[in-house]
């Protein structure tokens, strides 16, 4: 770690002169809550320097480094956070935890650099601990980039974020359903609409639980839009009388799952004509 804060050193004492300049951004990813090994990387477009230090923080109970990603020991980081634009380079990291808060330092030099460089320099492999729905900025707390004769150089960096997707939810309309027919005969068709009011696409079933409902289609997708579901009366072998139903609206993925809506059919008696026809 010696040669991390010798470095560092060196960046702090350079005197500022603009040779060139560098621009730095940081993705903006979305992931599933409980993923894990994924990546955040870090791009530079038209950007020359030969060694940089950046010191990042974030929420670390929305995401947090993965274990192995840089050695315990030499700080160094691993082969599959190196791209070919940052091969050439000794990349050292440390990394402190205050509370919720995760201070990332990554540090890098080369002796030969790179030039006019666009594309992805470097990933930071994450795995996501926060719940659906939540969220960190990655902020750049410093940054600082010098020429092969150390030099600064002026920098532009965009900071980043991790978004944690929120689960599917169901939601529907009506909320229940009511129908009166005669004896003999079928209530008039009725409509209902399945909507994803989460994250991600909602993918349902749509399963009556009565033979005297059947429901087209009888599964969907939704990421907002809403769905129209056709119910049709299978009422004719129904005496007099009043019938409960219901129709489940279903996915395992869904944080509300399952959704379902009463259904409630009246069968009146056949009308009896009286006197001469």
């Amino acid at each position: 770690m010696r040669r991390f804060l010798m470095y560092a050193c060196l960046l702090l004492a350079a005197p500022f002169v603009c040779h060139g300049a560098v621009s730095v951004s940081l993705a903006r990813v979305t992931a599933d809550s409980g993923a894990r090994g994924g990546f955040i990387p870090i791009s530079v477009a038209d950007s020359t320097f030969s060694g940089f230090d950046i010191t990042l923080t974030y929420d670390n109970t929305v995401f947090e480094v993965v274990p192995g990603w840089y050695h315990p020991g030499t700080g160094e980081v691993s082969e599959n956070a190196r791209t070919p634009l940052s091969s050439q380079f000794v990349i050292r990291v440390q990394r402190t935890v205050s509370g919720r808060t995760t201070t990332l330092r990554i540090a890098g030099s080369s002796e030969r650099g790179i030039a006019d460089a666009t594309g992805l320099f470097l990933r930071i492999a994450v795995n996501v601990t926060g719940a659906p729905g939540e969220q960190t900025p990655i902020r750049v707390a410093s940054a600082k980039f010098v020429d092969t004769q150390g030099n600064q150089i002026q920098a532009t960096v965009s900071e980043g974020a991790v978004f944690v997707n929120r689960w599917p939810s169901i939601s529907r309309s009506p909320e229940n359903i009511t129908a009166v027919c005669r004896s003999g005969n079928n209530p008039p068709d009725q409509l209902f609409e399945v909507r994803n009011t989460g994250g991600g696409t909602l993918n349902f079933r749509v399963v009556p639980t009565v033979p005297w409902l059947t429901c087209s289609p009888a599964a969907g997708s939704s990421d907002g839009n809403r769905v129209g579901i056709t119910v049709q009366f299978r009422a004719t072998a129904l005496l007099p009388g009043t019938y409960t139903g219901a129709i489940l609206i279903s996915d395992a993925n869904a944080d509300n799952n399952p959704q379902e809506i009463p259904v409630t059919v009246t069968v009146y008696p056949r009308l009896t004509r009286i006197g001469p026809n």
